[in-house]
C-alpha cells in the first residue's frame, strides 16, 4: 500500500502515467531530499500530447518525502496505541520494493527514534534472485510462518472442489493463523 500511494504522488504531482510515475520511483525516487543531488535531472513523460519535460531528483524528493513521513508518523501511532512501541527495542523492519530507496532508513530512524534496517528474505534455492530481496520480504515471511504452522503439527484439512472453495480454506487459514 504504502509503495502504491507514493507513486500516485508522483504522478498526480509530475501529472505523469502511473506506469511512469512506478519506473521514476524505482530509479530515481529519493525519501530523504537532503540527500538528493538538485544537480541529478531526470525526463518525465507527460501524459496525452503533452511533451516530457526536466526535473530535478531534488525536486522529485520533494514530493515523496512528506507521503513517506506521513506513512511512518501513520505507523508511529499505530504502535503507540497497540502498546507495542515500547517492545520494539531493537528496533523497525522495512519491508517492500520501496524500502530500497534512498533515505528510507535515515528518514525512520528520525521518525521511529529506533534503530531501522530492511527486512531482506534469507533464502537460497532456486530463484533466489527473485525471492532475496525486500519486496519479496511480506510473502516470504507468511509462506514461512505457514511452513512452521505445518512443522508444529496445524493441518489443512484435504478437500475436493471449486477454486473458490481452495480461496475460501486459504482465508480461513490466514485468518486463523495471523
Amino acid at each position: 500500500i504504502a509503495g502504491d500511494q507514493i507513486t500516485n504522488d508522483i504522478a498526480m504531482a509530475l501529472r505523469t502515467p502511473t506506469r511512469e510515475a512506478e519506473d521514476i520511483k524505482r530509479n530515481f525516487g529519493c525519501a530523504l531530499s537532503d540527500l538528493a543531488d538538485p544537480e541529478d535531472v531526470l525526463d518525465v513523460a507527460g501524459v496525452d500530447d503533452r511533451p516530457s519535460r526536466k526535473l530535478s531528483r531534488r525536486a522529485l524528493a520533494d514530493v515523496i518525502q512528506p507521503r513517506v513521513e506521513e506513512l511512518f508518523e501513520l505507523i508511529q501511532a499505530e504502535l503507540r496505541r497497540s502498546g507495542f512501541e515500547d517492545v520494539l527495542s531493537s528496533g523497525i523492519v522495512l519491508t517492500g520494493g520501496s524500502s530500497v530507496m534512498p533515505g528510507m532508513i535515515e528518514l525512520g530512524e528520525d521518525i521511529f527514534l529506533k534503530p531501522v534496517r530492511r527486512g531482506i528474505p534469507k533464502y537460497s534455492s532456486a530463484l533466489a534472485d527473485m525471492v532475496a530481496q525486500p519486496r519479496a520480504a511480506t510473502v516470504m515471511g507468511l509462506l514461512e510462518e505457514a511452513r512452521l504452522a505445518r512443522l508444529r503439527g496445524f493441518k489443512v484439512a484435504q478437500k475436493s472442489g471449486s477454486m473458490k472453495t481452495a480461496f475460501g480454506r486459504f482465508k480461513d487459514f490466514i485468518v486463523g493463523n495471523f
